[in-house]
């Protein structure tokens, strides 16, 4: 099993429960040291990158080796997104998680769906909106 660290899309409790059915969700939380973005070739996609003082809100799952398999084809890795493994502290413990962070494409505005489907997330966690927002209008 795998620590996987959402940020975007897979922040989607519906989404996840089709996309990877063995899914199990272990913590809200955020990652420090990194900001929001969406980038991308034709359509813009959330990303994430290093930026001291910022933060994003995550979701943080286990996953098992079929579903990250899945995953994989669904983040179109290793075009798109490349893997990173970071650690996070999640209810004071220090745990490895596996996070997809796109490769060097441009800023752009990603499709009406898709940003709502993070927005809906964002919602139903409690997160604050803005930083999504914000996202969006960098």
């Amino acid at each position: 099993m795998t620590y996987y660290l959402a940020y975007g899309s897979n922040m989607n409790l519906l989404w996840m429960a089709e996309c990877c059915q063995a899914a199990q969700f272990v913590a809200k939380t955020t990652l420090e040291g990194y900001e929001l973005a969406f980038r991308g070739r034709d359509t813009a996609y959330a990303t994430i990158f290093k930026k001291e003082g910022s933060f994003v809100p995550v979701v943080i799952w286990q996953v098992d080796q079929a579903d990250e398999l899945r995953l994989d084809e669904y983040e179109d890795y290793p075009d798109l997104y490349d893997k990173e493994y970071l650690p996070i502290e999640v209810d004071g413990q220090m745990i490895e998680v596996m996070v997809y962070i796109m490769r060097d494409f441009p800023k752009g505005q990603p499709q009406k769906e898709y940003y709502e489907m993070i927005e809906v997330a964002y919602k139903v966690q409690g997160f604050d909106t803005d930083i999504l927002k914000e996202a969006l209008s960098n």
